[in-house]
């Protein structure tokens, strides 16, 4: 007789990160970032 298995649940938390690049064009200079609030990011 086949066996039942009842599927079991995984719930992971994943942080959501936001990268991001800026150049400038004046200076030439790439800039790399990364922030997990893109909201307060651009305020700042």
């Amino acid at each position: 007789m086949p066996v039942r298995v009842r599927p079991s649940v995984l719930i992971a938390y994943l942080p959501m990160f936001i990268v991001y690049v800026i150049k400038s064009i004046s200076r030439n200079y790439i800039y790399v970032g990364m922030t997990n609030n893109l909201t307060r990011r651009l305020r700042d």
